[in-house]
Order: structure tokens, then C-alpha cells, then sequence
């Protein structure tokens, strides 16, 4: 193939002396666009980029991970249910954790783990803003809830005042948390893009782009 390009290349680049001074160095680019070629269409064609076996291990681990704590959440709702002693106010942030921590479970590892097997987004641009937007949601909701009820500890062992944790201002809070996290999320909504590159689709945030559009131009 090679003295053939050659062959070719003399025949249509020979100079009057009979030399051919560019022919070594088209023959040469020719290769490199050649195997830059050949990468590229690997590339595209290469969906399983991970090892076998370390991509049998990392589904085990998420599947473990997402079954233990879906099963862990759902027998804490199921006893907290169950005892009519401790169907308290502040429990229901004990409930609103286990409900947190099994949206993650359930809606985010999977679309997770899918996306660092295939090192490529192909779930479309409604899940590219939806679930990383859930995902940042249930996260602050879990740490927005921890902080409540420390501060519901606080104010009860340092100031005495238990009395003033009723349903009703639980219920609030937790409200209150749940509002102030979607909101901290909305921007991914509206950030989050599908971009083209290497023959695949990748979804990540837009942000410098969108906010700064004269970035790309300076």
C-alpha cells in the first residue's frame, strides 16, 4: 500500500530532475491521517470502554450499594410506621432522610453508573438536566435535614426548649428544605447540555458559555 502511494505520488509530484522532494513527507501525512482516521472510527465503534472485569465489579458494587440502601431506608420507614411510640414530630426528619436517600437510589446511581460504563451520555437531554438537577436536590435535602435537626438539638439541650418542636413546625422545616434545594439545583436544569465530540455525546454543564457568551471570542 505504501510503495503504491508512492508510486502515485512521484508520478504526479516529480520534478523535472526526476526527484520528488514532497513525495516522503505526503507519504508520511497520509499515514498519520490515516491512523488518526482508524482511532476515531475505533473510538466510535468502542461502547465498552471499561475492562470486563472491572466493569463487572463496579456494576456489583452499585447494585449492592443501591439494594442495601433502598432495603436500610425502607425497614427504617417500616418501624418508624409501625410503632405508634414513635410516630413523633421529630422523626419525621428521620423519615424525610430515608426518603431522600432512596430517590438517590433509585433515580440517580443507576443513570450513574450507566454513564461511566458507556463513558458517554445516550438517556437523552431531558435526563441529561433531570438527573443530575435530582441528584443535587436529594443531596442538599440530606444535608439541609442533618442541619435541622442538629439545630432542633440545639435548641432543646442547650436553650430547654423542647416544647417548641411540634409537627406542625417539622413539617414546615422540612417544606423549607425541600423548596430552598430545588432552588439551589434550578440552574442545572438550564445549564445542563448534550455536547457532541468524538463521534459520541457527552452531558455536562454550560455554564461560562451561557453566562459569558463573548468568552470564545476573546
Amino acid at each position: 500500500m505504501v510503495r503504491e502511494k508512492a508510486k502515485y505520488l512521484y508520478a504526479h509530484f516529480k520534478e523535472p530532475d526526476g526527484s520528488c522532494s514532497v513525495c516522503s513527507d505526503l507519504v508520511v501525512y497520509y499515514n498519520n491521517l490515516n491512523e488518526v482516521y482508524r482511532i476515531l472510527i475505533e473510538h466510535k465503534n468502542d461502547d465498552h470502554n471499561v475492562d470486563p472485569v472491572a466493569e463487572a465489579i463496579l456494576i456489583a458494587l452499585y447494585a449492592l450499594l443501591i439494594v442495601v440502601g433502598i432495603l436500610a431506608n425502607l425497614i427504617v420507614s417500616f418501624v418508624v410506621a409501625r410503632r405508634p411510640q414513635m410516630h413523633t414530630a421529630r422523626n419525621l426528619y428521620i423519615v424525610n432522610l430515608t426518603v431522600s436517600d432512596m430517590t438517590l437510589c433509585l433515580v440517580c446511581m443507576p443513570f450513574t453508573l450507566v454513564n461511566i460504563l458507556r463513558r458517554a451520555w445516550t438517556l437523552g437531554i431531558v435526563l441529561c438536566k433531570l438527573v443530575p438537577a435530582l441528584q443535587g436536590t436529594n443531596i442538599m435535602v440530606s444535608i439541609g435535614t442533618i442541619t435541622v435537626i442538629a439545630l432542633d438539638r440545639y435548641f432543646t439541650i442547650v436553650r430547654g426548649q423542647d416544647s417548641a418542636t411540634t409537627r406542625r413546625r417539622v413539617i414546615i422545616s422540612i417544606a423549607l428544605v425541600w423548596f430552598f434545594s430545588f432552588l439551589a439545583t434550578l440552574p442545572v436544569v438550564f445549564f445542563q447540555i448534550i455536547i457532541f465530540n468524538l463521534f459520541k455525546y457527552y452531558c455536562q454543564n454550560d455554564i461560562v458559555r451561557l453566562c459569558c457568551p463573548n468568552i470564545n471570542s476573546k
